[in-house]
């Protein structure tokens, strides 16, 4: 635990920050994909051949080790915030079976894999998993197990919310080898969790952490969001200091992403007002600034870690990875996914699994794996997804020793380096000797989607976030 008071720290900081790199970054500000995925999800095709879904699970090496995925669609109240796939519960009894069609759903993928293959990652997701009660969370844990071999150093993770980690829950989660948390904690302002519907009183946070490392969980990451409505640089350094007084081993610092033209709950915010781009920048400055003064590793555009995390050594040794968690240590080459709106990526693409829980019971039912969209990856998307993948990870890409590698033509990336224009006009983005360099996180997804083909060639609408 650490005890040290950093308001005046921050709110000095964000006095300092009318310099021109804030005046140049709020300039180019504009909207991209996050890149957890390349090409990102919008441009996933429907009808999905489910043949396909097979043939790749059962083209995964026989020796590989392979991540799973599990999604569960469900929390006990909307927060207005969230852009997943999730409903409200309304009892138990959904729940229940929904899990009852999720461990069908496992064996008809096991089935296809024809043997009981080794896991060196397990991520639950949602939604709330932590809705499930620990008599489901154990019979769906034995599922996986009588299915699949977990690896005895597996990272097996659970996205947790604080307002239904009671001890029983957590001690349930120890005894199945759950060895990650990641705690929702979001802020810890009444007014700003009460706009975004997510009562919420910060010792709800400190008990969970408490418990969960009296019962030997001891890896615990924080997700902390900026750019709600009613944060200010003030309240920023509350939450901070606060979350620090917790020393996660990391903690995910998130813009806000305001779509409400894709999630139309969005606009039930009243009462506050949203951060403008000019504050946005002020409350990740002011936390970033924070969080490196506490000695965190700032990694990608919005992850800060210990220096002893297992993050911050993948990272210096460029094993760091993104996909559909955000930034990641699994190195697996396969990600199975299970459960309603889920994503598998392979070598050779995406699967995405049938949003709509009746229709997707129903597949499963049917003895059908309940797949509604995928994408086939050409050699092209390798490319760019590499080089998006290099920019969002570590800010920079050598296009000269990437043409070398791959026999490019000559002025391969014109295109791509005259849509950098501006960003090079700017400062903060420099290319030099063929190299790309990034100074600013906000401007890596603007770099990236300067490569990103399948923005350029499609006719889908706009319906990603704003970059700060």
């Amino acid at each position: 635990m650490i005890n040290v008071k950093f308001t005046q720290v921050g709110l000095g900081y964000a006095l300092c920050m009318t310099d021109s790199a804030k005046a140049r970054v709020l300039a180019l500000e504009d909207s991209a994909p996050r890149y957890t995925s390349y090409p990102a999800a919008p441009h996933f095709k429907s009808g999905f051949p489910v043949e396909d879904y097979k043939a790749w699970l059962q083209a995964i090496p026989a020796l590989q080790s392979l991540s799973l995925y599990v999604h569960i669609p469900f929390c006990e109240r909307l927060c207005y915030y969230c852009g997943c796939h999730t409903t409200i519960a309304n009892g138990s009894d959904r729940v229940t079976a929904y899990i009852q069609t999720l461990a069908e759903e496992i064996r008809l993928v096991s089935d296809v894999l024809k043997r009981r293959r080794r896991v060196s990652h397990l991520h639950f997701g949602g939604g709330s998993p932590t809705i499930l009660s620990p008599a489901a969370f154990i019979r769906l844990m034995t599922t996986l197990k009588n299915r699949f071999e977990l690896e005895d150093d597996a990272e097996i993770a659970i996205e947790a919310d604080p307002r239904q980690m009671s001890e029983a829950r957590i001690a349930t989660f120890a005894a199945q080898g759950v060895n990650r948390i990641s705690l929702g904690m979001q802020d810890i302002e009444p007014a700003v969790m009460a706009a975004v519907n997510r009562p919420q009183p910060f010792h709800l946070s400190w008990d969970a952490v408490r418990l969960c490392r009296a019962y030997g969980i001891t890896q615990i990451n924080l997700d902390l969001m900026y750019g709600l409505p009613g944060q200010s640089v003030d309240s920023i350094c509350r939450t901070m200091e606060a979350a620090l007084t917790l020393r996660p081993n990391r903690i995910a610092f998130f813009g806000y992403a305001h779509v409400p033209w894709m999630k139309k709950h969005m606009g039930m915010m009243g009462g506050l007002t949203l951060p403008d781009g000019d504050l946005r920048y002020d409350l990740y400055e002011t936390g970033r600034s924070m969080l490196e003064a506490a000695g965190y590793v700032a990694i990608g555009i919005d992850h800060f870690v210990l220096p002893s995390d297992s993050m911050a050594w993948a990272a210096q040794r460029h094993r760091l990875r993104r996909n559909f968690q955000g930034y990641t240590t699994d190195t697996a080459d396969a990600l199975v996914g299970l459960g309603a709106s889920s994503i598998g990526k392979f070598s050779q693409g995406y699967v995405q699994s049938i949003a709509d829980l009746r229709l997707y019971r129903e597949s499963v039912e049917a003895g059908r794996l309940p797949v509604n969209r995928g994408y086939h990856l050409n050699d092209t998307d390798y490319l760019h997804g590499h080089i998006i993948s290099e920019l969002m990870c570590y800010f920079e890409i050598d296009l000269a020793a990437l043409s070398a590698q791959h026999a490019l033509p000559e002025g391969y990336f014109s295109a791509a380096l005259e849509r950098m224009q501006p960003l090079l006009a700017s400062g903060l983005v420099q290319f030099h000797d063929q190299r790309i360099t990034i100074t600013h996180p906000h401007l890596a997804r603007l770099v990236a989607r300067c490569f990103d083909v399948s923005v350029q060639e499609a006719a889908l609408p706009a319906r990603h976030s704003r970059t700060v």
